[in-house]
């Protein structure tokens, strides 16, 4: 009876369009009241399934990947790829990989990576002489890394619900995250052939050095965050919180 309340009244919420968060609360206060249990659980039991170190860093890395697209760090990084590889071919689909997951390393989220460089790329791509498919498959796709490449979001709530080490997991993904990126980059060139691309004139050695200096301190964040957990000199929590800083100081006070 109480499985049928608790389901029944968090579906029957869904259909009128109630927020989820919002149903699962109502739904499960229904089926405590179906219970007659005391309602002085809720506080401890939320307390105690929420109240864990290593789960603040979630909201710390999504801050810091928030702070780095409102700042313009991740157009800078993105200037800076195409100064590197826009004029090859598939120039634009490299840039889009790159940036994804350098992007990855600091926010640690997949969404959040796509939702801030989607905006930029895939209008780039388009441009470029890719199909809006491909280029929307291409910035998911190049956006799902994110779960992968150290410091993943993902690998903190497992690493929560099963008591790992949160830098093992982040250790474990670096590799597969690269090859993840390179595999995308032979799939593009791949899509790529006997399509007329558009590619962007090669830079000179003074655009690369001043889009270098431009993306500098969005280049460095990921080797902050990264470095100072298997330096041991913070946790991934602490990673999280330093990124966000790091990023709300390079935005205010670097680039104004």
């Amino acid at each position: 009876m109480v499985s049928l309340i608790l389901f029944g009244s968090f579906f029957v919420l869904l259909l009128l369009n109630v927020p989820i968060g919002l149903s699962l609360g109502i739904s499960s206060v229904a089926a405590l009241i179906a219970e007659n249990l005391p309602f002085s659980m809720i506080p401890s039991n939320l307390y105690s399934s929420t109240g864990k170190f290593v789960l603040l860093a979630i909201p710390f890395f999504i801050l810091g990947g928030n702070v780095m697209e409102k700042s313009g760090i991740s157009a800078r990084l993105i200037d800076f790829c195409r100064t590197l590889v826009g004029h090859r071919k598939s120039g634009m689909a490299l840039v889009c990989v790159i940036v994804a997951c350098f992007f990855a390393a600091i926010s640690g989220s997949g969404p959040a990576t796509v939702a801030a460089l989607g905006m930029i790329l895939i209008p780039a791509m388009v441009k470029a002489g890719y199909d809006k498919g491909d280029s929307a498959a291409l910035m998911s796709t190049a956006g799902a890394i994110g779960i992968i490449i150290p410091p993943s979001i993902t690998f903190v709530i497992y690493g929560s619900v099963t008591g790992k080490s949160v830098g093992s997991l982040f250790a474990s993904g670096i590799v597969p995250g690269i090859l993840m990126g390179i595999f995308l980059v032979f799939a593009m060139q791949f899509v790529s052939r006997g399509r007329e691309l558009v590619l962007l004139p090669k830079a000179s050695g003074k655009e690369r050095w001043a889009a270098f200096k431009e993306a500098f301190w969005g280049l460095l964040m990921p080797v902050i965050i990264l470095g100072g957990i298997y330096g041991g000199i913070f946790t991934p929590t602490e990673a999280a919180a330093v990124s966000a800083l790091y990023g709300l100081i390079v935005g205010l006070f670097i680039y104004g």
